[in-house]
């Protein structure tokens, strides 16, 4: 099996599911979860995006890019299976809610700590601001709260994946190896020695420098497709009809060959 089959078998998939995808988009604005349907149906979209991403590079060979990409996919499929679990536990808007609530925090402090970085790069002088004035004006209560509180970023790859760990019944060697997955596609994003002496070896190395990237295809349809399998359990609580096609999601799982 290639890169080739990977792709026609994700094609084949996807052609299946454009429909009760498409009407995904209609139950999240009739719902009264409409926070936590749009996160989870957003990140799922976003994961096949980063997944096609790969899959074009990886046409081409492009071994750097597809670890750049493949980073990206398991931060959102870690977000998508946190969001996952916690709303079938609490069956609340309150999931989705405070995931954009906090990741939204999150980019307005670093948005405006980048502006002061910015001044600071150009002499400028620079115009007082309240951080803490600006977020309540859209969060109100925020300026009250602790600074811990504040600091903490609720969201970040390690913690998510922490919490999934101890909330499965049975340790999945995909997320306990992730830790050093992470690691060493964040070699790749930062232009580390690593990621370099990857490129080098494998840049000589075709028939390794192939496997491993047909090894990364193979993470993102796995990614993507248990990321589909957990959106259509969610969306069908509230709709049944998307429960029926779990069984054909599902049977997509083992058409990947190691």
């Amino acid at each position: 099996m290639n890169i080739e089959d990977v792709i026609d078998i994700d094609d084949e998939l996807f052609e299946q599911l454009n429909t009760p995808l498409t009407e995904m988009c209609i139950e999240i604005k009739k719902s009264k979860f409409q926070k936590t349907l749009e996160a989870i149906f957003m990140l799922q979209l976003n994961i096949s995006f980063l997944k096609n991403g790969i899959f074009k590079n990886a046409e081409d060979e492009n071994y750097y890019s597809i670890n750049v990409l493949l980073r990206s996919l398991s931060e959102l499929f870690i977000k998508h299976l946190y969001l996952f679990i916690e709303f079938c536990h609490k069956k609340d808007d309150f999931v989705g809610q405070e995931y954009y609530k906090w990741t939204d925090i999150k980019e307005y402090q670093d948005y405006f700590n980048g502006l002061k970085k910015e001044k600071a790069l150009l002499s400028e002088a620079q115009k007082e601001f309240n951080l803490d004035e600006i977020i309540s004006e859209i969060y109100s209560g925020y300026a009250e709260l602790p600074n811990k509180e504040k600091k903490d970023n609720k969201y970040s790859f390690y913690k998510l994946l922490k919490y999934i760990n101890e909330k499965l019944p049975t340790k999945n060697s995909i997320l306990t190896n992730l830790p050093t997955d992470y690691s060493i596609m964040s070699s790749f994003v930062h232009g580390g020695p690593h990621a370099n002496r990857l490129v080098m070896f494998n840049g000589v190395n075709e028939e390794n420098r192939k496997q491993e990237i047909y090894q990364i295809c193979k993470k993102a349809y796995l990614f993507s497709i248990m990321s589909l399998i957990n959106t259509f359990v969610t969306f069908g609580q509230f709709n049944h009809k998307y429960l029926s096609y779990l069984e054909l999601i599902r049977s997509y799982l083992v058409k990947i060959e190691d």
